[in-house]
C-alpha cells in the first residue's frame, strides 16, 4: 500500500506542476472574453490544499523516509524506537532522528512515550484524507479543463 502511494505521490507532484501551468496558460490566452475556466474561489481552495499537502508530499518524496515509513508500518501499532529503527535501516541515530522529525512535522508519524523511550507510529488517517481531498479537487479541475478543451476543438 505504502509503496504504491509513494510512487503515485512522486508522479502526481510532477504531473500537477505541468497541469496547473497548462491550465493557467490555457485560461489566460484561450478564454479571452469568457468566464474563467477555474472559479477563483475554487482555485483559492485548491491552492490552500496544495499548501496544506505540500509538506506531506515533500516528506514522501525522499527514499530514505519512504523506507522509514515502510519499517514503521512493519512494526505495527506498537511502534519502534530510534535505536531499533537505526538497526533496521543501517542509518545513524541522528539521521533517523532527522527524518523522523520531518515525518512527524508533516503528520505521517506520531511519537508515543513509553517510560524513558519514545516509540514512533504511523499516523495515516488525516494525511490520506487531505491528500484524497486534493486529488478530488484536481480531478474536478481536470474534468472542467478537458470539457473546455473539447468544446474549443469542436468549434
Amino acid at each position: 500500500m505504502f509503496k504504491g502511494l509513494i510512487i503515485w505521490t512522486n508522479i502526481l507532484t510532477k504531473r500537477l506542476q505541468g497541469f496547473i501551468l497548462e491550465a493557467y496558460v490555457s485560461n489566460a490566452f484561450a478564454n479571452k472574453g469568457r468566464d474563467d475556466l477555474i472559479d477563483k474561489k475554487e482555485l483559492k481552495r485548491l491552492i490552500d490544499k496544495f499548501k496544506t499537502c505540500g509538506p506531506m508530499l515533500v516528506a514522501l518524496g525522499d527514499e530514505v523516509r519512504q523506507n522509514i515509513l515502510l519499517k514503521l508500518a512493519d512494526s505495527g501499532f506498537e511502534g519502534i524506537n530510534v535505536t531499533n529503527l537505526s538497526a533496521k535501516t543501517n542509518l545513524s541515530r541522528p539521521a533517523i532522528s532527522h527524518h523522523l522529525k520531518v515525518l512527524k512535522d508533516s503528520g505521517w508519524v506520531v511519537p508515543l512515550k513509553k517510560g524513558t523511550q519514545i516509540f514512533y507510529q504511523l499516523s495515516l488517517d488525516s494525511n490520506l484524507g487531505m491528500i484524497s481531498s486534493l486529488i478530488e479537487s484536481i480531478r474536478k479541475m481536470e474534468a472542467a479543463y478537458a470539457k473546455d478543451f473539447a468544446e474549443r476543438n469542436k468549434e
